[in-house]
C-alpha cells in the first residue's frame, strides 16, 4: 500500500474539524472497485487481496479517527466480475 498517509492526513482533518468539536461524522461513496476487461476478466491479477486490505486499513483507520465509516454496495460491474470469478452465486 502506499496512500496510507494520505488517508491518515484527511481522516484526521476530519477529526480535528468536526469530531473534536461535537459533530458527528460519517463516511460514505467509499470502495475500491474491480478492473476488469471487457469480457469480465480482471486487469490485474491478485486485486482482490489488495482491495481487501485497502478496505480493511482504511475502515479501521476512520474508526480510530472517530469516524463512522459506511461501505458503498457494490455496482453491476463489480457483481458481473465477481460472477465470472466464481466468488459470488449467479
Amino acid at each position: 500500500m502506499s496512500n496510507e498517509p494520505y488517508v491518515d492526513a484527511e481522516l484526521q482533518k476530519m477529526k480535528t474539524n468536526f469530531v473534536d468539536k461535537g459533530v458527528p461524522v460519517i463516511v460514505g461513496e467509499r470502495g475500491a472497485h474491480l478492473k476488469t476487461n471487457g469480457d469480465g476478466s480482471l486487469k490485474c491479477p491478485g486485486q482482490d487481496a489488495y482491495r481487501k486490505d485497502w478496505i480493511q486499513y482504511v475502515t479501521k483507520s476512520m474508526n480510530a479517527y472517530g469516524l463512522m465509516p459506511m461501505l458503498r454496495g457494490a455496482p453491476a460491474s463489480c457483481l458481473t466480475a465477481r460472477r465470472a470469478h466464481r466468488k459470488i452465486p449467479i
